[in-house]
């Protein structure tokens, strides 16, 4: 099995034991201790305790949140994802209320694998587009 292979199966792997099963133990499996969001705001956590947190705000909000995957491309020691989550808003997200409204919204990710984990991570989503769905920024138009 050639390691870009084994790459984007770990990649699957990560998205499905995370997302779609909650397992956020397996952040530990999956996520190095040395694990940096190149992509996170300034002042915000970058490292594998932001991403649990943030995991768990996501899996806390949605109780039946979905990943898929629509897309994995592998170069190298990196992994490309385009992916498309789904949910209802059942819980309280960031600070807003349950909406009882279904979400769906994409993102793009990138990770460099080492060792069998994502050492590092740059993402892009679509959070306005979230916000609008739940109705915490108006909609244009």
């Amino acid at each position: 099995m050639s390691t870009l292979h084994e790459n984007k199966q770990l990649v699957r792997r990560m998205e499905d034991e995370i997302f779609n099963k909650r397992n956020l133990a397996a952040i530990d499996e999956f996520i190095s201790a040395d694990y940096v969001l190149r992509t996170a705001p300034e002042g915000m956590a970058s490292d594998r305790e932001a991403v649990r947190a943030a995991m768990s705000a996501y899996v806390g909000a949605f109780s039946d949140l979905r990943i898929s995957i629509e897309k994995l491309v592998a170069e190298d020691d990196v992994v490309v994802g385009v992916f498309t989550f789904t949910g209802t808003q059942d819980g309280e997200l960031f600070g807003l209320p349950p909406t009882g409204k279904k979400i769906s919204a994409r993102q793009i990710a990138v990770y460099r694998i080492a060792d069998g984990q994502v050492v590092e991570e740059w993402e892009v989503s679509d959070q306005l587009g979230l916000m609008q769905q739940l109705g915490a920024i108006p909609a244009e138009g």
